[in-house]
């Protein structure tokens, strides 16, 4: 039933399509910190069986921000958020 239903609502070029958007994200130049955020978040949640570590996740999140963003994720976080267990990081 599982894969009757993904095949149907998440064929393999959506979700090959959403992975590819979620490897390259980048912060757009104005988005907030929160925005970005929300914004891979939905990326995320619009494919929940994009099978990508969690801990890829966060360093694709990382790598797209602006680098104002990346000191102030730093300095919230103690030092670099890549270093950090997906769970802290998260």
């Amino acid at each position: 039933m599982k894969k009757i239903f993904l095949e149907k609502y998440f064929p393999t070029s959506r979700v090959a399509n959403i992975r590819k958007e979620i490897y390259g994200i980048q912060q757009s130049h104005g988005e907030t910190l929160f925005e970005f955020w929300e914004r891979f978040e939905q990326l995320c949640i619009h494919c929940p069986h994009h099978q990508i570590p969690n801990q890829l996740l966060i360093q694709y999140f990382y790598k797209g921000l602006m680098p104002t963003d990346h000191s102030i994720i730093d300095a919230a976080s103690g030092g670099a958020l890549v270093d950090k267990t997906p769970e802290v990081a998260r």
